[in-house]
Formats: structure tokens, sequence, C-alpha cells
């Protein structure tokens, strides 16, 4: 077994989407009026769940602006969720939401916080994804030191060389959206490794000699356009932690970002005690482990490497890591078929329609919404007297 590192803590952002009902006054009142409103509602749940969760009085992005030490749950805005809004006046209202959690350590009792905070939400909201919406997952120190150089470099390593094999714990629908190549595209698909091999593109990686040369590699294009890969590094980084990307402070963690979205909190908890794993293999792995690793994409005589001859799978890479055999078989037996019910939320959602949005203030907004003062009195009215204090999820 893999000795733990309990110095090691995540955060995990869930990116979903709530299907509400509303009443006719509430959905005449402006959309970020109503968001709000739901906003408000998931973090009651989380609260009720014991969960601490931030009360977000300004509105702000309080992972951001009211909690920079990441000790409570948030719930925000995802612009990245299509359909982001969608409202059938008086009956149906769908957001796209992001529950952040606050950083735990990878522990069995941060495992059930995430189930008990899950639970919670889809208690009390209809809770669904799409392949537009991803499981992002942070991983860092207790104290905010920085994870290592090596171990920054052997996790590359080890995503890299394998990649197609990570790819497939995840839905092929999502990753084969547009969302998911705009927003977190895979390490292969960056400009410098055009027309490289699986080999030659580990060999560039393992030539860099400083967590500068490695971020400079592999995130190169956040700086003009505010995107990352699948593993973004740039809070790692001594010159830049402390900056900001996109409006949002730079978290002092390496984020996973290329994963498929879930609220089922088994399959949430796997794919944290996955990344868990894999970062203890890459703190533990000399060179010479991390040579042999990269070695199996080298390609032969044949004109195949051993991945390609099916020599790594799935199952042999997880076990590789050490994996606990429940993981390794939900990874492995799962069907991926009907995840996506799109016809629960009365919705015809083409796969053309998942298509990233733009960033907020980038786009005017509709004319549907545009709100008076005494409209958006009435959703707080609606919401105010109603029996259970509450218009989310109501029949």
């Amino acid at each position: 077994m893999i000795s733990p590192m309990p110095e090691l803590t995540f955060g995990v952002e869930m990116e979903a989407i709530v299907h509400a009902k509303l009443p006719a006054t509430a959905a005449r009142a402006r959309r970020d009026v109503v968001e709000r409103k739901i906003y408000d509602q998931v973090r009651q749940f989380l609260r009720s769940a014991g969960a601490p969760a931030n009360q977000d009085l300004t509105y702000l992005r309080p992972s951001d602006n009211l909690d920079g030490r990441y000790n409570r749950w948030t719930v925000e805005e995802d612009f990245s969720i299509v359909p982001r809004t969608l409202s059938v006046p008086g009956q149906l209202y769908v957001s796209g939401i992001e529950m952040v959690s606050r950083k735990l350590p990878f522990t069995d009792a941060a495992y059930e916080e995430v189930r008990l905070a899950l639970l919670a939400a889809r208690s009390n909201v209809e809770l669904y994804t799409n392949p537009t919406c991803a499981l992002h997952i942070h991983v860092g120190h207790s104290d905010d030191s920085l994870i290592p150089f090596h171990v920054a470099k052997n996790l590359v390593l080890t995503f890299l060389t394998p990649e197609g094999i990570i790819d497939s714990m995840s839905d092929p629908e999502y990753l084969d959206a547009d969302s998911c190549g705009y927003y977190c595209p895979p390490i292969s698909s960056l400009p410098e490794f055009e027309g490289q091999s699986t080999f030659e593109m580990c060999l560039e990686v393992w030539g860099t000699n400083s967590i500068e040369e490695l971020i400079a590699l592999l995130n190169p294009w956040v700086a003009d356009e505010e995107r990352f890969v699948a593993l973004n590094m740039l809070g790692i980084n001594p010159g830049t932690r402390h900056t900001q990307v996109g409006g949002k402070k730079l978290k002092p963690s390496i984020e996973f970002r290329r994963f498929a979205a879930s609220v089922d909190a088994e399959e949430i908890t796997n794919f944290l005690k996955s990344v868990h794993h894999l970062i203890c293999f890459c703190a533990a792995a000399s060179d010479s482990n991390m040579w042999q690793l990269i070695s199996l994409a080298r390609i032969d005589d044949t004109g195949l490497s051993s991945i390609n001859k099916g020599f790594m799978t799935l199952r042999l890479f997880l076990e590789f890591l050490r994996l606990e055999p429940n993981v390794v078989h939900f990874f492995t037996r799962r069907d991926f078929r009907e995840r996506y019910e799109f016809e629960e939320l009365g919705l015809d959602i083409e796969a053309d329609q998942l298509r990233p949005r733009k960033p907020p203030g980038s786009e005017s907004p509709s004319s549907d919404w545009v709100s008076t003062d005494s409209e958006m009195t009435d959703v707080d009215s609606a919401v105010n007297s109603d029996s259970n204090g509450s218009f989310v999820g109501e029949a």
C-alpha cells in the first residue's frame, strides 16, 4: 500500500444543473435575482447537512472574495454550462451552478462530508449533469506550501503516458463535447506537441528542470485566452501563485480538470481516491520508476507501443496505483449509456447546442430578462410568502 500523505488536501468543484419550479411572479424577475435565491437555497441545504457554507451576502464569488482560506462550501454560478439558463414563465427554471467544497483532507470523514452535502442538495432540489458539466479537483497542502517540482513533473508524465486510458474513466459524450475541448483539452492537444508521439511528448516533459519550465510547456494559453489543459499547475508556480487569471485568484494547488461531472457521491469519491493515489505515487516514484512507465509509450519496430498493444489497460493502471478493488471495479465496469437524461427536464437538447458560452460581459443580456424594480420585488415576495420558505424543486 502506498504510504498516505496526511498533509495533502483537496477541494472539489461540482458543476451541475438545477431544475426549479417557480411561482409565476418569480419567473418574471431578473435572471440574477432568481439565481441568487436558488444559490441561497442550496447553501441552506448544505448547512443543514453539517457542511459549513458561506452566506454569500454580497453575491460575489465567495471562494475568491469571502473565504480566502477555503474553510466553507460555496455555491456559485458557472458560465460554461449549457443551457446556463432556460425559463418557461411560471413553470420551469434551469440554472447552471457550481458547488465547491471547503478544503478537506483525504480521509473517510471528508468523503462522508461530500456525500452528505450532495445528499442534502439532491433531497431538496433536482440536480442533473450534461456533457457541458465537469468535475474539477484541486490538490494541495494543508499549510498552503507548494507541491514540489518532482511531484508535479511525475504527475504530468503519469497523466500523459496513458492519457487515453485515464480519459476512459469519464463519459465519452462529455469528452467529445465542444465545452470539454475548449475549457479542459487533453495535454496532448497543446500546439507545442503537434505531430509528436506520446513518447516524444514525454521526453519534452522529462527535459524540464524547474516548475517554471514545466508550466511554460503545460499552460501556455492561459495568459491570453484564460484557458487551461487537463492539468492546471499555475497555482504552484512561486512566480504566479498570488496573481489572478480570468478575475480569479489562483489557488495554491494542482487542478485536475478533465473529469466528467456527477451528482453521485460514490463516483465523486472514487475520483477523489484515484487522484489521491496518483499524487502519492508521483511523490514516491523514482526516475527509474518513471522511465519504466513512459517507456510503455515508446513505439517499436512494429509501429506500435506497449500501450497500443494492450499491455496497459485501465484496470492495470488503477491496480498499479494500488487503488482498492471496489474503486477499480467501479471504473472498469461502468455503463455510460443514458447517463444524461435530458427528457427528465422536459428539454430537447441536441449535441450541437452543447457549445461553450462566452464569459459574462461579452454578450448583451437578453431583453427577456429586463425587469423593473417591482418585478425584482416580486421574486422576494413570492419566496418569502411560500409556506416552505423555498421555491426550488417544487412540483
